[in-house]
């Protein structure tokens, strides 16, 4: 059937692009709000940044378990052993998936005024989504549908989505610190965004019940699902998003009358000993205007769709067609809406002080499953991360479960305001097989004080472990 041409697509998509996930090295950094802001938007309230400048940036992740690059193909320190490499294809699996997230950040402000914070954000963003492709569609993904060994035998094939995603999005987020007494600061944070669509494609297969019977001939028993796709322009499309999220924060000394960056608080900030941040992050859609294509197919009699292997569509009208000539479909082009959900999220991190700037953090999202729409499902991730920051110098070896099963590790280095990273160092860097790449770069510039703590002389401090006697941060 002609539907799986579109689900060529946007699984080699998948496969074979590469783009950034949660780069979690610098997305828990309290020296870079411009970027922690996308794990969690209250990260920007009482920041050890008075303001963050972001110029530009971006962050690649890619991530599959069916196609990889042999060990010893190459790495990113010795490229050229990528020239002519083949991938390799990894069948002994039953089940497949893939994972991309581009993320080309740009210009992007936060500052701190009194005990409010306030961000403008721009970006664009590419993310597509494939998953429970089983063995045997794999095989036909890769062989054709006319590979001999299968030609006569029934498939089936069940609960398989693949969903493409491209758009731009200007943020504005608003934070401010919400409850503060004793030795506890509560903070909590918006981060809305509108969304101008670029292009999208969703394909939906609920169950699919066919036999090729030889190599000009495949004939389906019964079919459902859905699939829908635009004509990829800027500005086809558009919605919004939000993310919300708080902080909690157990400090080092007492915060009754503390405000951050302010002359009467020392023109700093307070260390904590540990903090728990929670967030929902992406939540939204798209709506594409016309011209778009979508369609419900739900067939349950027999059809022969004739001379399959000869079908080449040259673009998305050519794919419309194809599915529509060989399936009793419910046409819905004209009156139908096409929506694509953002990859929603839980974010929840715990941070401990362990003094002498040193901090453990452990991260956890989990991405929230749209099974009924045309929704990107996050994939989740499970991270400790040890890191090392101060102001001008900033080091994390985050170590993660991808999916909750598949051990990344990655390094992050922020040299004053050029920070570079990968949540998967094994991907760029290992001799072993590899399955995808991460990698993040940014470049901005960072205010630490306000204007009118410019000729304060700044008193140094370490963060070590509480003493037992409440000192004020603020000085009154």
């Amino acid at each position: 059937m002609r539907s799986t041409t579109l689900l060529f697509i946007l699984f080699t998509f998948s496969f074979f692009s590469v783009q950034a996930q949660e780069s979690i090295g610098i997305g828990i950094s309290n020296y870079s709000p411009a970027n922690s802001l996308l794990l969690n938007p209250s990260s920007i309230s009482d920041s050890k940044a008075f303001m963050d400048i972001h110029l530009a940036g971006f962050s690649v992740f890619a991530r599959n378990n069916l196609a990889f690059f042999p060990g010893g193909t190459g790495t990113a320190l010795n490229p050229s052993g990528f020239n002519g490499a083949v991938p390799s294809y990894d069948l002994s699996k039953s089940s497949y998936r893939a994972y991309v997230d581009v993320l080309a950040q740009g210009p992007t402000i936060t500052t701190q005024i009194g005990k409010h914070a306030f961000a403008l954000y721009t970006g664009v963003r590419t993310v597509a989504d494939v998953r429970g492709v089983g063995n045997r569609m794999a095989t036909y993904v890769l062989e054709g549908f006319q590979y001999g060994p299968f030609i006569g035998e029934e498939t089936r094939i069940r609960n398989l989505r693949a969903t493409a995603l491209s758009w731009a999005e200007v943020g504005f987020t608003y934070a401010t610190i919400l409850k503060q007494s004793g030795r506890q600061l509560i903070t909590g944070g918006i981060h809305v965004k509108r969304l101008i669509g670029i292009a999208g494609a969703g394909f939906r297969l609920n169950d699919w019940h066919f036999t090729v019977e030889d190599s000009t001939l495949l004939t389906t028993e019964n079919i459902s699902g859905q699939y829908g796709f635009n004509e990829p322009a800027f500005n086809s499309g558009s919605g919004w998003g939000v993310d919300i999220g708080f902080t909690y924060k157990q400090t080092l000394k007492g915060v009754g009358n503390y405000v951050p960056h302010s002359k009467k608080s020392g023109c700093r900030t307070c260390d904590y000993k540990f903090k728990i941040s929670v967030a929902l992050l992406d939540l939204g859609r798209i709506k594409f205007n016309p011209e778009f294509y979508t369609n419900t197919f739900d067939e349950g009699e027999e059809s022969d769709w004739e001379n399959f292997e000869g079908a080449n569509p040259d673009d998305v009208n050519g794919i419309a067609n194809l599915i529509s000539d060989n399936f009793s479909l419910l046409d819905e082009a004209d009156k139908a809406q096409f929506r694509v959900i953002l990859p929603a999220a839980l974010s929840v991190q715990y941070d401990y002080n362990l003094g002498y700037n040193f901090f453990l953090n452990g991260s956890w999202v989990q991405g929230i499953p749209w099974k009924n729409s045309f929704g990107l499902q996050r994939p989740s991730l499970l991270s400790f991360t040890p890191r090392f920051e101060i102001k001008r110098f900033e080091a994390a070896l985050p170590i993660s479960l991808f999916e909750m099963r598949t051990p990344m590790l990655g390094a992050m280095l922020r040299l004053n305001s050029i920070i570079i990273g990968t949540d998967n160092l094994g991907g760029l860097i290992g001799n072993g097989d590899k399955y995808g790449a991460d990698f993040y770069f940014h470049v901005k510039y960072t205010l630490f004080k306000t204007w009118g703590c410019r000729k304060v002389k700044e008193r140094t401090s370490r963060a070590g472990k509480p003493s037992g006697k409440v000192v004020p941060c603020a000085s009154w």
